[in-house]
């Protein structure tokens, strides 16, 4: 039997301290250098498997760009898939991540500490910071239905 699965989205903003920002500007730069790095490997060695990919590109990952093991996998997969969606375009250049693009963490690396307060891993350490909520979103956040199952953290300045 196939189960189905539904994701709801919901955008929030994050109340950040000045340590904060610096860590996760520092985690954006190191995140997306290193989904660049995948993805080149990923478009000259023609793989857009994660599992080939990870073999070929994570410990270089992780020694290259400082990151943790779990963001090192994150930026794995968002290169393969970006490689996969270029190829299957027909766009013949490989795909690369801009420094201060999105970070996309999943269920190990963003944990929501309660409904309002989310912890994040950088290359700094984790930091806490405060959600901030409107209505909407803290409607969908307290719906305890539904699971957390990552976010993609974007929109730096």
């Amino acid at each position: 039997m196939t189960e189905t699965f539904s994701t709801r989205t919901v955008c929030c903003k994050l109340a950040v301290d000045v340590m904060a920002d610096v860590a996760l500007h520092k985690t954006a730069h190191a995140f997306n250098a290193a989904a660049s790095y995948c993805a080149k490997v990923a478009w000259e060695q023609h793989v857009t498997n994660k599992n080939k990919l990870h073999r070929i590109v994570y410990g270089q990952t992780r020694i290259q760009f400082g990151l943790g093991a779990q963001l090192a996998c994150c930026a794995r997969d968002k290169a393969a898939e970006a490689v996969r969606a270029t190829r299957t375009n027909g766009i013949d250049t490989c795909p690369t991540f801009a420094p201060d693009g999105s970070i996309r963490y999943d269920a190990r690396t963003c944990h929501l500490i309660s409904r309002d307060r989310v912890s994040l891993n950088t290359i700094c350490g984790r930091v806490i910071t405060q959600l901030v909520l409107g209505d909407y979103q803290r409607r969908q956040l307290y719906d305890l239905t539904w699971e957390i199952g990552g976010a993609e953290l974007n929109s730096f300045s």
